[in-house]
């Protein structure tokens, strides 16, 4: 039973891991045609995103936390939020918007680029803060993976239903490739998005409850569009305000690393 509990944050990690790996496999065509496969990967890497909540709920509360599991869900994350939402993308203009595709291949592989670097680097970045024992309980250091990953394959499900590739004209296609690139940036960027957690307030922690129940029932019921339009809300609700708090907050947050950082080197020295 003393091993049991390790599995289960695991099981949740594996979903995510194999999530990522299909929603590739279907955006390049390798089980279907990739004009219906572009948008059920989408949807299995949001099927990863909330798996991939679920670990770390389950290891937090089961006390599972082993440095084999922080490794698997850090590859399960750059594959399933780095990987395969670049190449969702990538595929979705070349199916979908072949001729602006064929004269912006620069662009799109820049995009790509782009995207998969700054997905390895902030969790490269992460573990290495986990590890150091720095990171603040309380603050992300630029936006996790895992938003970044939903948040594209968000942009390809809802611009597919409402025919952004077939029907946007020559100056706005490159809208997405900005929103892949802009995804990318802050995944590395120093700025500080507040966590969800156990706050002071009743109200505002049965708020965070009823949202997080609202994304999990609307992502797993595949409902195109308007499944989807409640998570793209509350999606964009949470950076905007968790970005704010955290710009807000800065100087504690600063403050608050320094002393974790001592603390650590205090902790080696030792």
């Amino acid at each position: 039973m003393r091993k049991i509990r390790f599995v289960v944050p695991n099981f949740f990690t594996s979903v995510n891991f194999l999530m990522g790996v299909s929603a590739i496999l279907l955006a390049t065509g390798g089980l279907v045609p990739a004009e219906t496969g572009i948008v059920v990967g989408a949807q299995l890497v949001l099927i990863g995103a909330l798996a991939d909540k679920l670990d770390g709920f389950a290891a937090k509360r089961l006390d599972a936390r082993t440095e084999f599991g922080a490794q698997f869900d850090s590859l399960a994350d750059l594959v399933a939020f780095g990987l395969a939402p670049a190449f969702i993308v990538f595929f979705a203009y070349r199916t979908w918007a072949y001729d602006w595709f064929a004269t912006h291949k620069p662009m799109m592989c820049v995009s790509f680029s782009v995207y998969v670097l700054c997905a390895a680097m902030r969790l490269a970045r992460y573990n290495a803060m986990d590890i150091a024992g720095v990171g603040h309980p309380g603050y992300f250091s630029g936006l996790p993976s895992t938003f970044a990953g939903a948040a594209t394959a968000l942009c390809v499900i809802l611009g597919s239903h409402y025919g952004f590739f077939a029907y946007a004209g020559e100056q706005w296609l490159g809208a997405m490739l900005l929103a892949l690139v802009l995804f990318g940036v802050l995944m590395v960027s120093p700025l500080y998005l507040s966590k969800l957690k156990r706050r002071r307030s009743r109200w505002l922690n049965a708020l965070q409850i009823v949202l997080i129940v609202v994304v999990y029932v609307c992502g797993l019921s595949f409902w195109v569009p308007y499944g989807y339009i409640p998570i793209a809300a509350v999606a964009a609700g949470y950076f905007v305000i968790g970005f704010g708090h955290g710009l807000l907050h800065r100087d504690e947050i600063l403050e608050e690393h320094r002393r974790l950082a001592e603390q650590a080197g205090a902790k080696n020295e030792e």
